[in-house]
């Protein structure tokens, strides 16, 4: 780097677009930043580099263990406790996970970063755990309103603390609570059995979502538009198969062409790829459905294939050239 200011300030001096006083203040300037920028360096590397990875992977590891023991022990004593014990118990590892979380929770450093995250994540699953647990155990409250209101708890704990830290496993954790809400609120209102309603709900939800990332309104951009696809791509599957057999797959496949088109122009992979995978989908089915067992399934399938490869080359192409 000190290699290359020098250049350019020999250069721009060649030019005439700076004097000798101008030369001399950059040298200076650089001179008394070199240190200071090599003890941050240095800092940077002993929290976020190789040492950082490891003990994250540690981490990772060490919790996996404690999850198996602990599943294998409490497998074992979860029909021996009573229900206030029960309770308590998913209280107690709900408070432990969220306890390491904000423990983290003032260190900036990319493997601590992940690490809290997750453990946010973890600690809002908790809190969903033991609210069903409580309900299930110590009221007589119908399984689906046990649900919902596992889920609203969740909901509520989890939108916070992804607007204030935004993450991967929180958005994930968020799009599943409000999923499973409003998912078995439309099952203790009777209508369980109404495939419809069930995929106008998933095909609304997993299109605000994708408007949500698309428009920049929440981070990170690719957990709300990868999600969100993929819950509409589910409703209209729903509705193709319960009530709009032609309509619902036409319109999944003007959906997925457009999200392929955007993920083409912008050279973005994750758009390309599950617009590609979209009309893989929808094609064949649609063209089933109005021919029948023709050869144009198959053709369909091929076309859509063919797609997705195409928004592979393409999206590598304008990668390569940037």
């Amino acid at each position: 780097m000190e290699d290359r200011v020098e250049e350019a300030v020999a250069r721009w001096h060649r030019a005439g677009l700076i004097d000798e006083r101008t030369v001399a203040a950059i040298h200076q300037f650089e001179g008394e930043r070199a240190p200071a920028d090599a003890a941050a360096a240095g800092r940077a590397d002993g929290a976020g580099g190789r040492g950082g990875l490891v003990a994250e992977g540690l981490a990772y590891l060490g919790a996996a263990l404690a999850f198996g023991a602990g599943f294998a022990l409490f497998s074992e004593l979860w029909f021996e406790l009573g229900g206030i014990a029960r309770t308590l118990t998913a209280a107690g590892g709900t408070l432990a996970v969220g306890g390491g979380a904000a423990a983290l929770a003032r260190s900036e450093s990319p493997p601590v970063a992940r690490l809290r995250s997750l453990l946010a994540a973890l600690a809002v699953v908790g809190v969903a755990l033991t609210v069903g647990v409580g309900l299930t155990e110590l009221t007589s409250i119908g399984q689906e309103s046990t649900t919902m209101l596992a889920g609203a708890a969740a909901l509520v704990v989890v939108v916070p603390i992804h607007l204030g830290r935004p993450s991967w496993p929180t958005a994930l954790a968020a799009v599943a609570a409000l999923v499973t809400t409003v998912l078995a609120a439309e099952a203790a209102a009777g209508w369980a059995d109404d495939e419809v309603t069930a995929g106008w709900t998933l095909a609304g939800i997993g299109l605000v979502w994708t408007v949500l990332g698309w428009a920049g309104v929440a981070r990170p951009r690719a957990a709300f538009e990868i999600p969100g696809l993929l819950i509409l791509g589910a409703g209209i599957q729903t509705l193709a198969f319960a009530a709009l057999p032609v309509a619902a797959p036409l319109v999944g496949l003007g959906i997925a062409g457009m999200v392929l088109a955007v993920g083409i122009v912008q050279g973005r992979t994750s758009p390309a790829v599950l617009g590609g995978i979209g009309i893989a989908v929808f094609a064949p089915q649609l063209v089933l459905e109005l021919f029948g067992d023709t050869v144009g399934g198959p053709l369909a399938l091929f076309v859509g294939s063919l797609a997705l490869v195409v928004a592979a080359v393409v999206v590598l192409r304008q990668r390569s050239a940037r």
